[in-house]
This record gives C-alpha cells, structure tokens and sequence, in this order.
C-alpha cells in the first residue's frame, strides 16, 4: 500500500470498560487514508486480545458502519497508525 496514513486525532477512553459482547473501546479518532477522510473511527481490543479498527458509525442507523474498509492490509495499518498515536497520548496496549 503505498498511500499514507494520518491520523488527524485521537481521543482516549478514559476508563475503557467491556460492552456486553467483551469488546472494550480504547479511543476514538480520525484518519486519512490516501483521498479518504475518515472520522469518528474507535480503536477496540476485541474480547480475545487483538486490536481492531471500528469504522465511524451512521447517525441514523444503530450499530451500523457508514465506510467499511474490505483491504485486511489497509485496515491492518490504519490500526497500526492508530495504536502508534494511541502510545503517543500515554496508552498502554
């Protein structure tokens, strides 16, 4: 992939809590990818350990993904730029 990855922002939780399905969010942030502008995204642990990359929800719809990211490298690496600004602002992984 040779498209840049930024991430404008970050947001930690701050006391980063389980939801009912074990998954805990740890931040939330906004990133561009290449053209794309992506905000509102959530960096999760999911419950068997590994990160993932949540992308922003849609306002109207509960529980639904507005963009979904289909590359597993591309996705792999926004949540590797996240998991860097998320140490930057004082996260532990």
């Amino acid at each position: 992939m040779d498209e840049k990855i930024q991430i404008t922002g970050l947001t930690r939780v701050a006391e980063p809590k389980p939801n009912k399905a074990g998954d805990t969010i740890l931040a939330y942030f906004d990133c561009v990818v290449g053209p794309i502008e992506l905000r509102g995204c959530a960096l999760a642990r999911r419950r068997k350990g590994w990160l993932t990359l949540w992308e922003p929800k849609l306002n109207d719809l509960r529980d639904k993904r507005g963009v979904l990211i289909a590359d597993p490298e591309v996705k792999g690496l926004v949540v590797d730029a996240a998991c860097g600004a998320f140490e930057a602002l004082g996260g532990e992984l």
